[in-house]
């Protein structure tokens, strides 16, 4: 199923997105081009393009927590680095007749900082990092494909996404709210702050400066 998606966030996704703005002001050329891209890759999440890289998994027998119903979008700090920074989002079924399907912003950032992705978007969604979620077991084992081709990830999401969309019950965090109404720190072609903040909506639909 294609977009559009509603878009929720939680409101350490949108501190994330802040302080990457705040350091850009700063001259940090790498948290910039980590903004500009996450931006992006928000933007195709919200319009159906952008799909995710791959399911995440069931960590908790190591203390990293269950991130079943969770997808990875990665992307580059560095146009010639590797793939080294992850946006985890997660998909949820239609919440209103009418309203679409949602998507919900949990967690950006570098992979490998300390604490690392998992343990980040565990925190965000206020779970348990020893615990394996036995509403997660619809996703079935859900093997770790990050490395596998690009039609086995592809086969993966689209099984992830079939049963997230059919799965009722399941709200955005009770923190969490529609994207539009999360005002960060946006950037403008030049590189200052703008004046008065935006949401990504506003980018997305054209009326931001």
């Amino acid at each position: 199923m294609s977009g559009p998606y509603e878009l929720y966030v939680a409101p350490e996704f949108v501190q994330r997105l802040r302080s990457l703005a705040e350091a850009a002001d700063k001259g940090d050329k790498r948290a910039a081009r980590i903004l500009d891209v996450a931006q992006g890759v928000i933007e195709r999440l919200g319009d159906g393009t952008e799909n995710g890289h791959h399911p995440l998994t069931d960590k908790s027998e190591v203390g990293q927590g269950d991130l079943r119903d969770c997808t990875a979008s990665e992307f580059r700090s560095d146009p010639q680095a590797k793939l080294d920074c992850r946006l985890v989002w997660r998909q949820l079924a239609e919440q209103e007749p009418g309203q679409g399907p949602v998507r919900e912003l949990i967690h950006v950032g570098l992979r490998h900082e300390t604490p690392d992705t998992y343990e980040h978007s565990i925190a965000t969604l206020e779970r348990d990092p020893s615990e394996s979620l036995a509403e997660n077991d619809v996703f079935g084992k859900n093997d770790y494909v990050g490395q596998k081709n690009t039609a086995t990830r592809n086969a993966a999401l689209e099984n992830q996404r079939t049963v997230a969309l059919a799965r009722a019950g399941v709200a955005p965090m009770s923190k969490s709210r529609p994207l539009g109404e999360a005002d960060f720190g946006a950037r403008t072609s030049s590189g200052a702050t703008a004046t008065r903040t935006r949401t990504l909506s506003d980018n997305k639909n054209g009326r931001g400066t």
